[in-house]
């Protein structure tokens, strides 16, 4: 399963969107239920298949979604479905999951809809950089096609009904991932996250909820969804986004004015250890990677570009790994191959 996927990043990925040497990824997620149902948490097998097979259908008949492939969590492995959580196309609680749920996910991977999670259907798309606008407009035509063939339940003043009340209203989740190695290094991140906090603006970890944080990304999104109009949140996104693409340049500017030898160092020992380490965990792995995209944004690092690091992030992690090599890997064979695949990489990119 996913042998073509192991080969390379999706689509999206590739299509490099604006500010993307800061905002790594935009995403709009909406959160529905069918009319009849009860939450996924309490709905029988068999009505979790009934549910599968109606959302199936439906996207059978979808534009968007032509060559869009299913796939099954009965017949899935916990490496599989971890293989699709570091690729941004299920969450973290749907990884741990097995039984009568799947997702549906198009031949570009920036279309993704995951069955039976904490809600009956959670559609997503996702833009390389700042696109949250654009892909907002996607993903409002598709729930708009959805709606005309599934009976989503809704009621006034509350709006879309979800299992978590905080998504109740709009079902809205608009979020990006955002590299902010400067504003850590400056520490100008801790008064950042406590303003963050104050605006009801969730901070997350690289797969969302409940994951650590990792090589300076952080996920930003909104929290509550009821009483605000989806382009309102998009547009609250958008512009707090915009505001930490600033301040991360401004910091990146103090660095390179006030402390250019710190990056420097920084940088070099990152290249060193990259290109020269036989055993990386993916922890150490994805901070030397954020040293040396933080290099390359300040001109100190040529030959390599950021599309190599983005895929890296990506056909490292551990699932990704295991996929990618027949025999099963032990943490140490693991830790092992990705430094040869890195080491290789970055050889590369230098030419």
């Amino acid at each position: 399963m996913f042998e073509q996927m192991v080969l390379s990043v999706g689509h999206w990925l590739r299509d490099k969107g604006p500010e993307s040497d800061i905002v790594f990824s935009s995403r709009i997620r909406l959160a529905r239920n069918l009319k009849g149902f009860p939450f996924s948490s309490h709905c029988t097998e068999q009505q979790m298949r009934d549910i599968i097979s109606l959302t199936r259908s439906c996207a059978s008949r979808s534009s968007p979604l032509k060559g869009a492939k299913f796939y099954s969590f009965k017949e899935m492995s916990m490496i599989d479905r971890q293989f699709l959580m570091e690729r941004f196309l299920i969450s973290r609680d749907l990884a741990k999951s097995a039984g009568e749920k799947g997702v549906i996910v198009d031949a570009a991977e920036r279309i993704s809809l995951m069955i039976n999670e904490e809600d009956h259907l959670r559609m997503q798309t996702l833009r390389s950089g700042l696109l949250l606008s654009e892909a907002w407009e996607e993903l409002n035509a598709l729930d708009d096609e959805f709606d005309g063939h599934l009976d989503f339940a809704f009621e006034e003043p509350w709006g879309y009904l979800t299992a978590c009340p905080s998504n109740a209203g709009t079902g809205l989740r608009a979020s990006v991932m955002v590299h902010l190695p400067a504003l850590i290094m400056t520490k100008r991140i801790v008064n950042i996250l406590q303003t963050a906090s104050k605006m009801h603006i969730a901070i997350r970890g690289l797969h969302g909820e409940g994951s650590e944080m990792l090589g300076d990304y952080f996920q930003i999104s909104n929290q509550a969804t009821l009483g605000k109009p989806e382009d309102e949140i998009v547009e609250m996104t958008e512009t707090l986004t915009r505001q930490l693409i600033d301040q991360e340049k401004r910091a990146r500017e103090d660095l390179m004015k006030n402390d250019r030898i710190a990056v420097e160092d920084k940088v070099g020992r990152a290249i060193g250890t990259l290109t020269g380490a036989r055993i990386l965990s993916t922890r150490e792995a994805m901070e030397l990677l954020s040293s040396i995209r933080l290099g390359i944004y300040c001109d100190m690092v040529p030959g390599i570009n950021s599309e190599i690091l983005d895929s890296l992030l990506i056909e490292t992690q551990p699932a990704h790994l295991q996929k990618r090599f027949p025999d099963h890997l032990d943490p140490l064979a693991r830790d092992i191959e990705r430094a040869k695949i890195i080491k290789g990489a970055l050889k590369y990119g230098e030419g």
